[in-house]
């Protein structure tokens, strides 16, 4: 008998559904398509129209489900499916070290009456348990609609090879049919294996398989290189009746399961990002594409209720009326705080409304909710109002949700103006705190954080969070959103921004601009500012403006007190001719000057996103390079950005409630969501521990000095003139210096 040397773990890749012969004749809905002619009509692009809301996250807890943590732990391996209403799921429980099944548990989750139970399979009944040197796995398990289970079965025999790791020989690779009445029969599929390869496990070779009602069963096969780019489809006795290959650009996804108990595959074009529906007809042997799309990403199917197909796309649930051709997104993950990161399971019930079932990792662990669906909006009477008055949050927007799932026992809810009348929006709600209500939680501008302040509207947030929480929370977004020692304020994601050069050029953690000045004239720095990330150089207005305009609030360039602009001064002239006049270009330095700062470069870097914050880390490692800011007076130039902050109405009616919220916006699931915060900022609680480079460096940054814009505008014209030769640097500094003296004087 010939032997297979692989390891186990490469095993554990077969991520299977089960099947079973269906004998009865399937009733279908006489309105349905008959889509087998007339395939699927397509309209042209997919509508938004939101038609189904959250009605209440119920957590799927493994109640009744026990094992020995120090020698035992869940195995995952064991794909849920659905049957009806129900969603039927195996866990396993698994001997550390080596991999047998000590026990399964199998919970039902009955979505029509929204109650779960839990039964200990008979793992001898069905056939999955180790006996001497043999080894028994449940690779996968369906539900026929009878109520018999499929278990997809493999037998191993275990050996051992010359350096004493483990070796197996399939025994058994198939099917255990079992009947209410635990009646049993097997299917070997493993002849057909052999002659086509597929128990070479070696060469990592991954299987995925579903059954027809008729009982032929689906096998998709791929590996890490070519994933699932082949299906074989075998008649119910596992005799080869299709093969059926697709291009090395193609995909074959997992399949949905029609009324009437045929397969639909969707496979995908990785070149064009088109996607086809393709039913392959096992009697006449031939393979028919029923739909095609090209305008939208299909993540997977979930099934058909008469004409209604559901899908879901990169944004959500679309419900696509197969008759008509209309798509519509009804349901976007984003708004309602789906990962989209998370596996999704929608079951489907006739005359009723899906029943979503989400599941994935987060880093508070497993995470595993059965989601109600409602085609109203959920009424929540006394739910906690979190309003934005500024440019949207994501991050806040998707922490709502996601909070409210986490604490059942508050309602929380989300609100934001619509761009035209956001102003108008603004307005009603200062309106509404002025009168002594509004509401509980706002996300507003920095600038809108003092007014409310100054009139007494705002709560402290330090007795709405715990120590714990503070301590985490990065020193300089506390200083950003305190006023007069009281903190009032947390911005939700920040960015952070410096300026980096080579420890040769400058090896203190800070300068000014009359140092920067004496470097560039003594030729030890270049008078140009590089940006990485766009490979190219910053224009001369720009350089200006990065040494300068964060300056004008700790700056020899205005003196706020007596009101003085001093513009005229030599230091800043000097700066006018040193920058010179330049376009951005490509820089083509060393390879190592360029990535590491070295040499003669300032380097111009901003943090927005955990990636950035790695290739910082990795940046910081290159000898010769470090951050030292931008130029100011007050010995640190690494700043903090944020478009907006979060406050407290000083007047609620449920502290606990808005702590509960304040806690989860600040916990870990929401800060360190890698989608979120790739558009909206870095979190504002510590990185991992092995971005300590990075959290070392934002320890260091403060808050971002105010914007002046008035002031930057007049600056900016006169150098347009200035750069255009139509004047020297003493003149420009000259009309610049008396510009922003008026302005001083009419402020």
């Amino acid at each position: 008998m010939k032997k297979y040397h692989f390891l186990l773990p490469l095993l554990c890749l077969l991520c299977l559904s089960g099947c079973g012969k269906q004998t009865e004749e399937v009733q279908t809905d006489p309105q349905a398509l008959d889509w087998k002619k007339n395939g699927f009509a397509v309209s042209k692009g997919v509508v938004e129209e939101q038609a189904l809301w959250v009605g209440e996250y119920i957590p799927w807890e493994h109640r009744d489900v026990t094992w020995n943590e120090e020698t035992e732990y869940v195995g995952e391996s064991v794909q849920a499916v659905c049957c009806g209403e129900k969603i039927y799921k195996v866990l396993p429980i698994i001997s550390n070290g080596e991999y047998v099944f000590n026990k399964c548990y199998l919970e039902i989750y009955d979505t029509g009456s929204m109650e779960m139970s839990v039964s200990e399979l008979d793992l001898e009944k069905i056939g999955i348990k180790k006996t001497g040197e043999t080894r028994k796995l449940l690779r996968g398990i369906d539900v026929l609609e009878d109520g018999s289970y499929a278990f997809h079965v493999l037998e191993l025999e275990v050996d051992m090879d010359e350096k004493g790791g483990e070796t197996y020989t399939q025994l058994f690779n198939g099917l255990t049919l079992s009947d209410p009445k635990e009646n049993a029969e097997q299917v070997d599929w493993r002849p057909f294996f052999e002659t086509q390869g597929l128990t070479e496990l070696g060469q990592t070779i991954d299987i995925s398989w579903r059954c027809d009602r008729d009982g032929n069963s689906y096998i998709r096969t791929g590996t890490g290189d070519a994933p699932f780019g082949r299906l074989y489809i075998l008649d119910p006795k596992g005799k080869l009746v299709m093969d059926h290959q697709v291009s090395e650009s193609e995909q074959i996804f997992p399949p949905m399961k029609t009324q009437d108990g045929e397969l639909i595959f969707l496979i995908f074009n990785t070149d064009t990002r088109s996607s086809k529906l393709v039913w392959f007809d096992v009697k006449e042997e031939q393979e028919h594409t029923v739909a095609a799309l090209e305008d939208d990403y299909v993540k997977q199917l979930y099934g058909m209720v008469g004409n209604d197909l559901y899908y879901e796309n990169g944004f959500g649930i679309v419900k696509w009326d197969v008759e008509s051709g209309i798509r519509k997104l009804i349901f976007r993950y984003d708004s309602n705080g789906i990962d989209d990161a998370y596996q999704s399971m929608l079951v489907l019930r006739k005359d009723r409304t899906p029943v979503l079932r989400v599941w994935g990792s987060s880093d508070d662990g497993q995470e595993d909710w059965i989601v109600t669906l409602s085609e109203e909006p959920t009424e929540r009477s006394e739910a906690v109002r979190i309003v934005s008055l500024t440019t949207e949050s994501q991050r806040l927007r998707n922490s709502v949700p996601v909070v409210s799932r986490r604490n059942p026992n508050y309602a929380f809810v989300y609100e934001e103006p619509e761009s035209s009348t956001a102003e108008d929006y603004r307005t009603r709600i200062m309106a509404d705190l002025t009168a002594g209500h509004g509401p509980e939680v706002m996300y507003v501008s920095l600038e809108d954080m003092e007014i409310l302040y100054e009139k007494g509207m705002l709560a402290d947030l330090r007795d709405y969070l715990s120590e714990e929480t503070l301590d985490k929370i990065v020193p300089g977004v506390l200083e950003m959103g305190t006023v007069d020692g009281t903190l009032v304020g947390i911005a939700p994601g920040i960015s952070a921004r410096s300026l980096r050069v080579g420890e040769n050029v400058w090896s203190g953690d800070s300068w000014t601009l009359d140092d920067i000045l004496t470097l560039m004239e003594s030729g030890k720095l270049e008078n140009k500012i590089y940006y990485e990330k766009n490979g190219s150089y910053y224009g001369s207005m720009a350089v200006v403006r990065w040494l300068t305009f964060d300056n004008l609030e700790n700056s020899f360039l205005i003196d706020w007190e007596s009101g003085e602009s001093h513009f005229e001064d030599d230091r800043f002239i000097r700066l006018l001719k040193c920058i010179g006049k330049y376009d951005s270009a490509s820089y083509e330095g060393p390879q190592d000057d360029r990535i590491g700062g070295g040499g003669s470069l300032i380097v111009f870097d901003q943090i927005s996103t955990l990636q950035d914050a790695a290739e910082y880390a990795e940046t910081h490692r290159v000898q010769g390079s470090h951050y030292v800011g931008f130029p100011s007076e007050r010995g640190n130039g690494n700043y903090l950005d944020a478009d907006g902050v979060v406050v407290v109405n000083r007047d609620v009616s449920d502290p606990a409630a808005v702590s509960v919220y304040l806690e989860g916006l600040l916990e870990n699931g929401v800060q360190m969501n890698d989608t979120l915060e790739l558009y909206h900022g870095l979190p504002v609680t510590e990185l991992p521990a092995d971005e300590q480079e990075t959290n070392a460096f934002l320890a260091r940054c403060v808050p971002a000095p105010r914007a002046y814009k008035d002031i930057e505008d007049i600056i900016y014209e006169e150098l347009r003139d200035y750069y255009a030769g139509d004047k020297t640097a003493e003149e420009a500094a000259e009309i610049i210096d008396n510009r922003v003296q008026l302005y001083l004087d009419e402020m």
